[in-house]
């Protein structure tokens, strides 16, 4: 299946759950969720092999540099093993989930976007407050 196809089925999963997105140049899906009170953005972008998922949740001058941060991270790690906390190259806090295009079926999708979704909650209300990030 190529990109814009495998794209074209994500878009109707969107539809079929009544969730809001946008489409961008036939690779990406941009979706906006208000969690905990913050606005993030979703991006889902596709290859022929893979589907990843993720959104920022720390500017990286906003990390921690706690090593007790990054312990309750594992921890959640280890409760939530369909998505996972990243730092990108940049050095920002996200949460991410991928799976291969071979996986790619309605109820799949549906439980690995639903995870994403709580971890960023899960984030904001387990983890953040001990740190004092807001």
């Amino acid at each position: 299946m190529d990109v814009k196809s495998i794209i074209g089925v994500i878009s109707s999963y969107f539809d079929r759950l009544g969730f809001k997105y946008k489409v961008e140049e036939d690779d990406l899906i941009i979706t906006v969720w208000e969690i905990e009170g913050r606005t993030h953005i979703i991006l889902i972008v596709a290859t022929e092999r893979m589907i990843g998922m993720r959104s920022k949740l720390l500017e990286s001058e906003e990390v921690p540099d706690d090593p007790k941060f990054f312990k309750e991270l594992l921890k959640a790690h280890h409760l939530m093993s369909n998505v996972r906390y990243d730092i990108d190259g940049s050095g920002n806090l996200g949460v991410s989930a991928s799976s291969p295009v071979e996986a790619l079926n309605f109820e799949s999708f549906r439980v690995a976007f639903i995870t994403l979704l709580f971890a960023i909650e899960e984030f904001w209300k387990e983890i953040a407050p001990k740190f004092g990030l807001k």
